[in-house]
């Protein structure tokens, strides 16, 4: 009697075990990887919150989570001299949840041609020194590196607000990770920006809804991958 019910118990296990790699081969099967190119025009911060905002050609993304410090380094761009290709920026969209983007920012800013008060500014923000190799033929170079991790929201874009951005001076081009799953319950339907002019007279100032403005912020040199 207990050899059939110990025979039972691993046949339950081994049909349960079973049904949850099905599980996961279904959801495999039923998600596929769908990238996209896009290109960022400008970057927005909002003065009166931690509100980050990337202007696409394709979405505007809307960062309200774990964007203070990024913040913080965008708004003394011109006490460090950051540039464009001090940053590596990847970006994907969730599984679950087509509207939620998830973002990471490397930066690595060199300390050779930096001032003692520049380095004492990245120390005290969180930044470390390392040495990293920008490719297998050149030396070590110094730098101080920090990754931030932002989560938004994405938006279809609005080519009126597109146009009259303040934009970079050179666009940043990255690929998107997105999924297309043939599950309805895990789709979500992508809503229109909800920034807008204020005006032209203001000279291209945005506006987060209708009450925050959102000021921009300019970076120099084009990325590099």
């Amino acid at each position: 009697m207990k050899k059939i019910f110990l025979l039972i118990i691993i046949i339950a296990i081994g049909i349960f075990s079973s049904m949850g790699c099905i599980t996961k081969q279904m959801w495999r099967d039923q998600t596929v990887s769908n990238p996209y190119n896009e290109t960022i025009m400008a970057f927005y911060t909002n003065p009166k919150s931690s509100e980050l905002a990337f202007i696409g050609e394709q979405y505007h993304y809307i960062f309200n989570n774990k964007t203070e410090a990024f913040s913080i380094l965008l708004n003394n761009k011109k006490f460090l001299n950051l540039k464009q290709s001090h940053l590596k920026v990847n970006a994907f969209i969730d599984r679950t949840d087509n509207r939620i983007v998830h973002t990471s920012i490397y930066v690595r800013y060199p300390i050779k041609g930096s001032n003692s008060q520049q380095m004492t500014w990245l120390e005290k923000h969180g930044f470390f020194k390392h040495d990293f190799p920008h490719s297998q033929s050149e030396k070590k170079i110094e730098n101080y590196s920090k990754h931030y991790a932002l989560q938004g929201i994405r938006y279809l874009s609005n080519k009126e607000v597109n146009q009259k951005a303040l934009k970079l001076r050179t666009p940043i081009k990255i690929t998107i990770d997105d999924y297309k799953t043939k599950e309805k319950s895990t789709l979500y339907k992508i809503a229109m920006t909800p920034i807008s002019l204020t005006g032209d007279a203001l000279g291209g100032v945005l506006m987060l809804g209708a009450v925050v403005v959102m000021s921009p912020i300019w970076l120099y040199e084009r990325i590099t991958q």
